[in-house]
C-alpha cells in the first residue's frame, strides 16, 4: 500500500461525502480522486517520472489536496514550502531538492520567480490560477491548473509505488541552523497515519477545523488521518477573525480542532471560546511546544466534555510519537504522555542508559515512522539516528509510571550562574497571568552570570499588565533565579510558519536593545 491509494480506497467507500470545505467551495471524495487522477496523467504525459521531486508552493484550498495526491499517483516525491515566505527562505530548498515539476499559486511569485531562474532541473510549472493564458517563453514550460485538469486519458501505467519509495521531503523550519530536508517514505507517513486514526479514534463521522498549512507536518497529518477514513476537512481560511472562526466550527459542525499553544492562547484571550458552546465538538488537540498549565485548566474548565489531548512529535517522526490520554490528564498534567502505538520511546542519559525516574535526559524513538534521513545530508542524519533510534535533542524526566514530561530543548538551555534553566518552566509562569497572551524567554550573555534570563511578553489586548505586576505573579511559580532580569513587552513574537519561537532573532532584539540603554546611560 502507498499514499495514493487512501485517497482511491476512500473514494470506492465514500465517494459522496465531502472530503474539503474552503470558502463557497465542497468537494467530494470522488471528485477529489477524478481531479488528482487527471492531474496525475498530466505531469506523466509531461515527463514527471517516478522519484522526481514537485514542488508545492500553495496555500490551503482543495487544489492543494488535488495537487498533493495527484503528485503521489504519478510515483514523484513531495516537497511542500510555504507560499507566504521571501526569495531568501525559498532559495535554498528549491535548489537542493532539484524540483522536476513546481506547483504554485500565482500570489507566490514575486517571492518564486529570482528563485525559478536558478533552478535548472525545473521542465513545469503549473499556476493556480483562473487565467487561461499564462506566460511563456521560459525554459520550463508554464501553464493553469485549470489545463493541467483538462487532460481526460488514463495514466500511463505505472509500476505500484513501494512502500519505501521516498513520498515526500519536509523541510525544517530553520531555526536553529539551515533547513534540512527530511526524507519521509510512505511506510513512514502510512504507519504515522494509522497510530494516530487508531489513538483519536477517527472515523468517516469526524469534521476537522484546518487552521494549520498543509507544508507543516502537523497539518499534513491531519490531511491525511482524515482522507484515510473518509472525513471532512474544513479549511479555515485564516486565524485573524477568531469568533467567525467559531462560527464556523458551529455551522459546520466540526467534530475536532488541532492548534499549537499560541493558537489556543489566542483563542483564550481573545475570543468567546471560553464561553461558546459547541453541540458537535468532539477533541481538542495540541502539539508544536508546550501547551502552559494555565492554559491547559481553563480549556477544561470552559468545555469539560470535549477531550483535549496533549501530543508531542518531530516532523523526523513522520508527525507524531507520543500523547497523553485525555483520561490520565487531571493527575498528570504537563506530561506528554507515552508513546503512541508502534513507536517505543525511551528517556537516556549521554552514555544511551535508560534515566531513573525524576533524572534529566534526551528523548529517543524508534519505530517505523522515523524519517529514512536528511535530503543530501548523511552527516546530520548520523547525528540524529544512530542504531535505528532517533534522537530528539529534546530533554525529559519519566516517573515511575513511565510518563514523560518535557524540559525543553538542548540548545535552548540557559546556563545562568550554576544553575541550568529552560525556557519552557519560565514561560509557564508567565503565561499563567490572566492578562498574559503569551510569552518567549532567552538567555544572553552576561559578564558575571554567564547568562542571564530575559522574557518578551505579549499582553492581551488592553491589558495594562506592568513588569513588576508579572514579577510578582511568577514569584508564585519560581524560585529568585529564574525570575527574569529583563522583561519586554512587545506586540508579537517572531515565529516560524509552524508556529516555532524565532529565539535567535528575540536574542539579537534584546542585544539591540541592551545596547541602546547602555548608550543612553553613558550619555547621560
Amino acid at each position: 500500500m502507498n499514499l495514493s491509494d487512501l485517497l482511491k480506497t476512500t473514494a470506492v467507500r465514500y465517494p459522496d461525502r465531502e472530503a474539503v470545505v474552503w470558502k463557497s467551495q465542497r468537494l467530494t471524495y470522488s471528485v477529489l480522486h477524478q481531479d488528482a487522477l487527471r492531474l496525475s496523467s498530466f505531469l506523466i504525459q509531461q515527463g514527471i517520472a517516478p522519484g522526481d521531486r514537485v514542488a508545492l508552493v500553495m496555500e490551503n484550498s482543495p487544489n492543494y489536496l488535488v495537487a498533493y495526491f495527484g503528485v503521489l499517483m504519478a510515483g514523484a516525491c513531495i516537497v511542500a514550502l510555504n507560499p507566504n515566505t521571501t526569495t531568501h527562505e525559498l532559495q535554498h530548498p528549491l535548489e537542493e531538492c532539484e524540483a522536476t515539476a513546481m506547483i504554485a499559486q500565482k500570489s507566490a511569485l514575486p517571492a518564486l520567480t529570482p528563485c525559478l531562474a536558478a533552478m535548472r532541473s525545473l521542465k513545469l510549472l503549473v499556476l493556480d490560477s483562473t487565467e487561461d493564458a499564462m506566460p511563456q517563453g521560459e525554459p520550463y514550460r508554464t501553464v493553469s491548473f485549470q489545463e493541467a485538469l483538462e487532460v481526460r486519458e488514463e495514466p500511463e501505467p505505472l509500476d505500484k509505488t513501494d512502500a519505501d519509495t521516498l513520498a515526500q521531503i519536509i523541510y525544517t523550519s530553520g531555526t536553529t541552523g539551515r533547513p534540512k530536508g527530511i526524507m519521509l517514505t510512505h511506510a513512514n507517513l502510512l504507519a504515522n497515519t494509522d497510530s494516530i486514526v487508531r489513538y483519536l479514534k477517527l472515523s468517516v463521522a469526524d469534521r476537522i477545523l484546518v487552521i494549520l498549512p498543509f507544508f507543516y507536518s502537523y497539518g499534513n497529518s491531519l490531511l491525511l488521518t482524515h482522507v484515510a477514513v473518509g472525513g471532512t476537512l474544513v479549511i479555515a481560511d485564516q486565524f485573524v477573525f477568531l469568533n467567525a472562526l467559531l462560527s464556523l466550527m458551529q455551522r459546520e459542525q466540526v467534530t475536532g480542532f488541532s492548534g499549537v499553544p499560541s493558537s489556543f492562547a489566542m483563542l483564550l484571550r481573545q475570543s468567546k471560546f471560553p464561553k461558546i458552546h459547541f453541540d458537535s465538538l468532539r477533541y481538542l488537540t495540541c502539539a508544536g511546544g508546550a501547551l502552559p498549565v494555565a492554559h491547559l485548566q481553563e480549556i477544561r474548565a470552559a468545555h469539560p466534555d470535549v477531550e483535549l489531548i496533549i501530543m508531542y512529535g518531530q516532523t523526523e517522526a513522520s508527525a507524531r510519537l507520543s500523547y497523553l490520554d485525555p483520561l490520565d490528564l487531571p493527575r498528570k498534567l504537563g506530561s506528554i504522555g507515552k508513546g503512541i502505538p508502534g513507536v517505543e520511546l525511551g528517556v537516556v542519559d549521554p552514555n544511551g542508559k535508560a534515566v531513573s525516574p525524576g533524572e534529566t535526559g534526551e528523548i529517543i524513538a524508534s519505530g517505523t515512522c522515523i524519517m529514512a534521513g536528511y535530503w543530501k545530508n548523511p552527516e546530520e542524519t548520523l547525528k540524529v539516528v544512530r542504531e535505528g533510534r532517533l534522537h530528539t535533542g529534546d530533554m525529559a524526566t519519566v516517573d515511575e509510571e513511565g510518563y514523560i514530561f518535557v524540559k525543553g530543548r538542548k540548545s535552548d538551555i540557559i546556563k545562568c550562574g550554576s544553575y541550568r534553566t529552560h525556557p519552557l518552566e519560565i514561560e509557564g509562569a508567565l503565561n499563567a497571568h490572566a492578562d498574559v497572551l503569551e510569552s518567549a524567554v532567552v538567555g544572553i550573555e552576561d559578564e558575571m552570570l554567564g547568562e542571564s534570563i530575559s522574557a518578551f511578553v505579549v499582553r492581551r489586548e488592553k491589558a495594562s499588565l506592568s513588569v513588576s505586576d508579572l514579577l510578582q505573579s511568577a514569584r508564585q511559580f519560581l524560585p529568585p533565579y529564574k525570575l527574569p532580569k529583563d522583561i519586554i513587552f512587545v506586540s508579537k513574537i517572531p515565529k516560524t510558519a509552524s508556529g516555532k519561537i524565532r529565539r535567535a532573532i528575540l536574542r539579537e532584539q534584546l542585544r539591540t536593545v541592551l545596547l541602546k540603554q547602555k548608550n543612553e546611560q553613558q550619555t547621560v
